[in-house]
């Protein structure tokens, strides 16, 4: 179900089997799309049951990014990419998941641009801008600006501005796991 003006939902294949049943996208612009148009694998696509509201609100499946099935999307310009995920605010989620090295889903972005440019699983962002440019999977990060630029998994972040620019450094570039920041820029590099 689609409702406002240039809202959609659309299922479009040339390869391979797409779907979205029970999809809902209700705001201006508003998207939920299945579509492996151009894609050189058959690779199914879901958007399966997935809710967008909002201003040019989107959840889009697509060859690289195989699932948004039952995720939620709520704001202008919030976005998800990943099964199961959840994001909720302005800019929320937006521009996730470019880098098909990563699986995505199951992630959690609350409050403005949170969890906007994260390219794993298992994530969660509340706070505005909070979880931002994370790669990476099982990372957390809560208060407004926690968590950016994070490049590993399984980090916590926890405070204004707790844990920003977490990275090390291994043979295949940088990489920090396993660290915890709590406090206001607790552990910022």
């Amino acid at each position: 179900m689609a409702l406002g003006r240039g809202a959609i939902v659309v299922a479009d294949s040339q390869m391979g089997a797409t779907s979205a049943v029970g999809a809902i996208a209700l705001g201006e612009g508003a998207t939920v799309a299945a579509d492996t148009t151009g894609a050189s694998d058959k690779t199914p696509v879901s958007a399966d049951g997935a809710v967008v509201i909002g201003r040019n609100a989107k959840a889009l499946a697509s060859a690289d990014r195989s699932s948004v099935s039952n995720s939620v999307a709520i704001g202008t310009n919030s976005y998800i990419n990943g099964d199961a995920s959840i994001a909720i605010g302005f800019g929320a989620g937006e521009g996730g998941g470019t880098d098909t090295a990563y699986q995505t889903g199951d992630n959690v972005a609350l409050g403005r641009s949170a969890g906007s440019q994260v390219n794993g699983a298992t994530n969660l962002g509340v706070g505005s801008l909070a979880g931002v440019n994370v790669a990476g999977d099982k990372n957390t990060a809560m208060g407004a600006g926690a968590g950016n630029s994070v490049t590993g998994d399984r980090n916590l972040a926890l405070g204004y501005q707790a844990g920003s620019v977490v990275q090390g450094l291994s043979s295949s570039g940088p990489v920090a796991t396993d660290n915890l920041a709590v406090g206001s820029y607790a552990g910022n590099n």
